[in-house]
């Protein structure tokens, strides 16, 4: 009867320490520690903003896109801030089409994103879209974020979701849409805003980065921690999977 338990136990214990790992070795994906308080510069990890994630060429058109169009190269951003002499590598993904990215400027977390003359106005149904992309697709993207077609479609279905203003997301018609040459990158992107109807667990926070002055403003994600009823639960399990154990051997 106790060995049931014992399993249980050690299954559940197994499964919170595979998600603790998960989130822990997601670097240089997510910040292993709280982004500064105040202002921060940003770095590249390498000689690209793209070292180490894929990017395509998109041309992208739309009201908040600078000049009503532009050629660029979509994906994440591979960057790094320095604090306290520890250095934080992390993903950021672009929310403003209107500026371009200038890591000369300085950063700062914001709550409320953003203020800017020139920053996307970001809604609370838009927040809510955007923690859906990343609830149901960025734990699939991590495996394969280094290829050019995945990394390009999750930054259009970010746009897509910023600066859409018609009833429909779909990154091929709209007031926003794109354009490209080859790949499945349009159609890869309507498939992941086609997946924010699908059920998801709440996995991730986001963090938005204004830049100050006309730099490009960026988001970034950290996971939610494991619940402390969770750990309560492992713990009592494990107290019973110890209970067990003696148990055989008492009656061995």
């Amino acid at each position: 009867m106790f060995s049931g338990i014992r399993f249980a136990a050690f299954a559940t214990a197994t499964v919170l320490s595979i998600s603790l790992a998960d989130q822990a070795s997601s670097s240089p994906f997510i910040p292993e520690s709280p982004l500064p308080t105040g202002e921060f510069t940003l770095e590249k990890q390498g000689s690209s903003y793209f070292t180490g994630v894929g990017s395509s060429s998109v041309r992208i058109i739309g009201n908040n896109v600078k000049g009503g169009a532009l050629n660029v190269a979509a994906g994440g951003f591979a960057v790094k801030t320095t604090d306290g002499g520890s250095t934080n590598s992390f993903i950021a993904w672009c929310l403003d089409t209107f500026q371009y990215l200038d890591l000369g400027v300085k950063y700062e977390v914001t709550d409320t994103p953003f203020a800017g003359a020139h920053d996307p106005k970001i809604n609370a149904a838009q927040q809510t879209l955007i923690t859906k992309l990343f609830d149901t697709a960025f734990d699939t993207l991590v495996s394969k974020l280094r290829d050019n077609v995945a990394s390009a479609a999750f930054q259009l279905a970010l746009w897509e979701i910023v600066n859409e203003t018609g009833d429909t997301l779909d990154v091929m018609s709209g007031a926003f849409h794109a354009t490209v040459v080859g790949g499945n990158v349009l159609t890869d992107a309507n498939s992941l805003l086609d997946g924010l109807a699908a059920s998801a667990d709440r996995k991730y926070n986001l963090v938005f980065l204004e830049a100050k002055g006309k730099g490009q403003d960026l988001l970034t994600v950290v996971p939610i921690p494991v619940p402390a009823s969770s750990l309560l639960l492992l713990g009592a399990l494990g107290g019973l999977g110890t209970l067990a154990s003696r148990r055989r051997r008492r009656h061995a």
